[in-house]
């Protein structure tokens, strides 16, 4: 007894408190009400089973060298829903925005490898770090196309129960997530992460204990988001965001499928299956199994025998996804698999114009209205029919398809085009397009027009494609290849919709299981021009063959650094920071294109 007063007296005196996460229980919650989300995220673990990654990875830009991360840094845009009470006992709950956005910069930089003490530098050993290469900024424009801070903040007080106990993570009290979100609704999905900051989970509200959860990336949009108590912006050091974006990439805890809670001294019995490190466990192979460290003081050095190797503990005791005293660092298994994951599912972030200042990019404005659209479906259900990727240009759109957990048979991305560089493009005037559409599950009809006169009316004449019959799903994606009518409208952004049904659905037609979605086409008469600069530090090579450009022969400025890639009609083809390579993350249709780079610009042709 006299041990155990001891013990806990020393964890009182260091501020160290088991710290705990909801990512199994809400995703097992999830994936039993919905199975095919569970379907969804086995499905692609199957499909990376058969990628070759290095190369998936090299594509994306995701380079290494000598264990050090030297690809792109995405950035993400996020908005915080700060979920306030007004009762005078919650008081010390109260979070001002300089607090969040040092909250956001101290994730950063234990993504990046740059905290400091005690976070492990970037490097190769065991005791070293990795860089994760995502960037979470906060929004600086609303979806209406207004200027944001990315934090809003909601009277949480307005829901029975919220003040005493907060959100109801088990039993009956609280706000439920539901009422959370029907108070404080997501911003767009493909354009911002959406996290809420309620004032605790089932009463409690310390800095120990349940601290949040986060969505998988293959969840549906509705619950692709994370939530997290508002202490863990106010306790120094604190990693339950790093902890919580890493499942929102697509990590598991190094312990997955034990026992989260054993006791201070983890035997055998509370090791998770290890097999295959690339099937079982948290399916990377550099993270060794570890049993569940949340009740083990102090955190075992690597002279100590790991229970679930019978070998010395190799760092996975310092792993941020591990329940440990001691989260240190994330692993270079860890950094591909949430490379991997999230590209193929919510690349669409990294195109977001949620971050950029609105001076910088209007984005695409607004289109004429409609004339019709669909106001129902026939057959809601989880068929899982509707567009699943929508390809044209610069459109790369993924989306849920209809749903009784997303319940949207009509989607209309046009009212996005201030937050997603994914919903509009421009199409060339005189020269084959092509459309593609991704659909899963069951065969489905998939159609699409454009309104090129630009009244509002989808017109026969206006239809640009149609399957001859349903779709098979090995046979996704359907292409549609179409040219503009030469009496199309120029230089103005035109509705284009795209359906995907069981049935051969009209333009304007109710759907009879799936979903129709609105995107938006410009056709520009002229191509905008421009020079290179009269005197350029290096050369900028493009290799068609490996889709990069190499900067060669420079003197003072030996790195690309920020710099982004435009087409000849000035529309933003890919954006970031690199070194001596840039890898282009799509395949660019023959043509002229610029590159501009520390105050200099240059044009390569493909």
């Amino acid at each position: 007894m006299k041990k155990t007063i001891l013990l806990f007296a020393i964890f009182l005196s260091m501020g160290i408190f088991a710290q705990t996460c909801g990512f199994d229980q809400v995703q097992k919650e999830l994936e039993t009400q919905f199975p095919q989300i569970k379907k969804d995220r086995e499905a692609l673990d199957a499909k990376l089973l058969q990628t070759d990654l290095r190369a998936y990875l090299d594509k994306l830009g995701a380079t290494s060298k000598n264990g050090m991360y030297t690809g792109t840094i995405y950035e993400i845009p996020i908005i915080v829903h700060v979920i306030t009470s007004s009762d005078p006992s919650n008081a010390s709950l109260s979070l001002s925005d300089a607090q969040i956005q040092t909250w956001i910069d101290n994730c950063n930089k234990m993504f990046a490898t740059n905290f400091g003490a005690p976070f492990f530098p970037e490097g190769s050993g065991s005791l070293d770090g990795n860089v994760i290469p995502y960037k979470l900024v906060l929004a600086k424009r609303s979806p209406q196309c207004t200027a944001s801070n990315g934090i809003s903040r909601y009277n949480g007080s307005t829901i029975a129960g919220y003040d005493q106990y907060g959100v109801r993570s088990s039993g009956t009290n609280g706000a439920t997530v539901a009422q959370i979100k029907t108070l404080a609704p997501h911003w767009p999905e493909n354009a911002y992460f959406n996290i809420y900051i309620p004032i605790g989970f089932d009463g409690d509200k310390s800095t120990f204990g349940l601290m949040g959860w986060c969505g998988y990336p293959t969840n549906p949009d509705s619950s692709y988001e994370s939530f997290m108590k508002a202490t863990v912006i106010t306790n120094v050091n604190d990693t339950t965001m790093a902890h919580e974006f890493g499942h929102g990439l697509g990590l598991a805890h190094v312990f997955d499928g034990a026992n989260a809670s054993p006791g201070n001294n983890p035997t055998a019995a509370d090791c998770p299956a290890n097999v295959n490190c690339l099937t079982d466990n948290d399916k990377i192979c550099d993270t060794a199994p570890s049993a569940s460290l949340l009740s083990v003081y102090p955190t075992p050095t690597n002279a100590v025998t790991n229970p679930c190797t019978n070998t010395l503990y190799d760092g996975v005791q310092y792993n941020i996804m591990n329940y440990t005293y001691s989260p240190r660092k994330f692993t270079a298994g860890q950094r591909d698999r949430a490379i991997a994951v999230f590209m193929s599912v919510r690349s669409n972030l990294t195109k977001s114009l949620g971050g950029t200042d609105l001076a910088a990019d209007p984005g695409a404005g607004t289109l004429v209205a409609a004339n019709c659209s669909p106001t129902g479906i026939t057959n809601p259900g989880n068929f899982g029919v509707g567009p699943r990727k929508v390809v044209l240009g610069n459109i790369d759109n993924s989306s849920d398809p209809y749903s009784t957990g997303n319940p949207q048979y009509y989607v209309n991305y046009s009212l996005q085009n201030c937050a997603s560089k994914s919903v509009y493009t421009d199409i060339p005037a005189s020269s084959p397009s092509q459309l593609s559409v991704s659909i899963t599950t069951n065969p489905q009809y998939v159609k699409a027009w454009i309104d090129y006169n630009n009244n509002g009316i989808f017109e026969s004449t206006e239809l640009i494609g149609v399957s001859p019959s349903a779709v098979a799903v090995a046979s996704s994606p359907y292409i549609i290849t179409f040219t503009p009518v030469a009496t199309a409208q120029k230089n103005t952004y035109l509705r284009m919709r795209v359906i995907a049904d069981i049935s051969n659905t009209a333009q304007c037609a109710n759907l009879s299981y799936g979903q129709a979605e609105d995107y938006s086409v410009r056709i520009p008469s002229t191509l905008a021009t421009g020079e290179n600069p009269t005197k350029v530090d290096g050369v900028v090579i493009y290799s068609k063959a490996q889709n990069k450009l190499s900067l060669v022969n420079a003197a003072s400025n030996k790195d690309f650094g920020k710099y982004e890639v435009y087409n000849m009609s000035g529309t933003l083809i890919q954006k970031g920071d690199a070194r001596e390579e840039i890898i282009l993350q799509q395949t660019l249709p023959r043509g002229t294109y610029l590159v501009q780079y520390q105050n200099t610009s240059q044009k390569f042709l493909n």
